[in-house]
């Protein structure tokens, strides 16, 4: 059986609402706070189609004719207000959305969603607002902005409750749908990179990690305790996005181009651009220490020079030599900070920043 049909919609945006961020939840450590901020605002709705994933489903023994069959069937997309490739930076919106299709014995069903995010990827809920609509069987679909609730969710990702709490209900017909705003921070190739296909994901018992699943979005529906044979239903789908901008030289002079974020690049020989780059920086926090750890992102190995400042102020370097940098940080005083990490480009590879983590210590 197929997964449930959705309504046709094209929702209208709204200034978002107040609510507890995903942002916010995503990086709260010991004795830290880093908002993942995200980048320049997109000026529409997501409009276009939506590229479907793969779906997933569990079996039920339906109650009255004790005959299996499909019981929860989940898919997930993704689509950008422009139709295209997001670009690095831009605001795109994944989805993910359930029904229950089986006839179970119990009147009403709980779920809970966990957004799972591949590395590189940032809610911007900060930027636009989260739609979502429970709609109930025989009504038509509506999508809403009203307050959500957060929590970090046991694989890595951000579990999603209703405006209730850290749960929804489902009756048969009808389907959850939640449409989440992120942003790439590096170039991604979806299903050129390894694909959620681990045993627990297809067994149901949980979803594949996060490092396991490359350039794949996971959408982990927890469904255990009706009857079903999974406690996890779990789709996903390969994102995509390109760099933020490229250039070229002309003749046989020296090319320019310009890299994602704040940096620019040059590329030389006879008129080729420069490769691009994007700079994404995950921080590791403890008591008395920080560690920051940068990706850079390129269709050629980088190398070159990696500085990290806090508010324009230089408090770290590294040599690059390979596509990820560890760096111990200096011990920051109490208060707030806003740390950037900038990549300086270098054999034929432009330049590029990351997005600002701001961070404040206790």
């Amino acid at each position: 059986m197929t997964a449930p049909a959705l309504p046709s919609t094209t929702p209208t945006r709204h200034r978002p609402a107040r609510r507890r961020r995903l942002t916010r939840v995503a990086v709260s450590v010991a004795g830290l706070f880093a908002a993942m901020t995200a980048l320049a605002p997109s000026a529409g709705a997501a409009a276009g189609d939506w590229n479907p994933g793969k779906h997933d489903e569990d079996v039920l023994i339906n109650c009255f004719t004790g005959n299996p069959g499909p019981g929860m069937s989940a898919d997930v997309g993704w689509r950008s207000p422009s139709g295209q490739v997001p670009r690095v930076g831009e605001i795109f919106y994944v989805r993910g959305y359930i029904g229950l299709v089986g006839l179970a014995c119990a009147d009403a069903v709980p779920v809970l969603p966990e957004l799972m995010l591949p590395a590189g990827v940032v809610p911007a809920d900060e930027q636009a607002p989260i739609l979502w609509d429970l709609t109930k069987s025989g009504s038509s679909q509506q999508l809403k902005t009203k307050e959500l609730t957060f929590a970090k969710g046991l694989n890595g990702g951000y579990l999603i409750g209703s405006p209730e709490g850290l749960k929804w209900e489902l009756s048969r017909g009808d389907v959850l749908e939640i449409q989440v705003p992120v942003i790439a921070t590096r170039t991604l190739i979806g299903s050129g990179t390894q694909a959620p296909e681990c045993q627990s994901r297809r067994d149901g018992t949980a979803p594949c990690p996060i490092a396991q699943s490359g350039d794949h979005f996971q959408m982990a529906f927890t469904v255990a305790g009706y009857g079903g044979s999974k406690k996890y239903v779990t789709p996903y789908v390969g994102l995509f996005a390109q760099a933020a901008g490229t250039g070229g030289g002309t003749g046989t002079g020296t090319g320019t181009g310009t890299g994602t974020g704040t940096g620019t690049g040059t590329g030389t020989g006879t008129g080729a651009a420069a490769a691009s780059s994007a700079t994404s920086m995950q921080l590791k926090a403890s008591r008395r220490a920080v560690k920051a750890v940068v990706t850079i992102a390129s269709s050629a190995a980088p190398t070159g020079t990696l500085t990290i400042t806090d508010k324009g102020r230089t408090i770290a370097t590294a040599a690059v030599s390979g596509r990820t940098v560890s760096l111990k940080l200096p011990r920051l005083k109490r208060g707030k900070h806003v740390l950037v990490a900038t990549f300086s480009g270098g054999s034929g590879i432009s330049g590029s920043a990351s997005a600002p983590q701001k961070v404040r210590v206790r």
